[in-house]
């Protein structure tokens, strides 16, 4: 009869593997200008801008992929043998756009921990541990290319977008700014503008 004696802290480890197809996601190139010609039967123009991305996405040509596990050693018949369990697989990419927890089941997840005798605070530290120097790096590769400088540059297109947009609803009405400005800012209809400069005036 042997014993079998789990190591009392169990390594995660991570192996770099090669994916064959590129990731297809990458951000769209480009914010675009929809002209959207319909009526409700009010007093609106008949025009209104919204906004949708580009087709074009950028490539992304990194093929690197992550393997991450967890290893217990335990010795059996007087030989360390190891056991491991596979978490789940990342591509180098999913780090930009995901977090490791939309990679594996629950229900999965815990069923291994369970038959590894761990705590699943135990696992999460284990795999933030040995997995933010790598998601750092990758962050800091990303930074450098110019899918990170487009993706930064609508942001804060979008977001100064829907501050201008909150601000001038409130002060002319519920959807009006749709009809007076595209996404970028850009006055498209000064006439509507005046209209409702005049109507606010007359209300007031």
């Amino acid at each position: 009869m042997f014993i079998l004696l789990p190591i009392l802290i169990p390594i995660l480890v991570i192996q770099k593997i090669q994916k064959k197809k590129q990731d297809p996601y990458g951000i769209h190139t480009e914010l675009q200008v929809t002209i959207n010609k319909w009526s409700i039967g009010n007093d609106r123009p008949a025009v209104h801008y919204g906004y949708m991305y580009s087709d074009e996405r950028f490539e992304r040509p990194v093929l690197d992929a992550f393997k991450i596990s967890i290893h217990h050693s335990y010795r059996e018949q007087g030989k360390v043998k190891k056991k491991q369990w596979v978490i789940c697989t990342m591509g180098y990419y999913d780090f930009i756009d995901s977090w490791y927890g939309d990679y594996y089941f629950d229900r999965t997840l815990k069923e291994k921990l369970n038959e590894m005798g761990i705590e699943e605070d135990t696992f999460h530290e284990l795999v933030h541990t040995k997995l933010e120097p790598l998601i750092k790096l990758i962050e800091q590769e990303f930074q450098q290319t110019e899918e990170y400088r487009v993706k930064e540059g609508q942001e804060v297109i979008l977001a100064a977008h829907r501050t201008a947009e909150a601000a001038f609803n409130k002060e002319y009405g519920q959807d009006e700014y749709k009809y007076c400005y595209d996404v970028f800012g850009t006055l498209r209809n000064s006439v509507h503008l005046e209209e409702l400069k005049v109507k606010k005036k007359v209300q007031e």
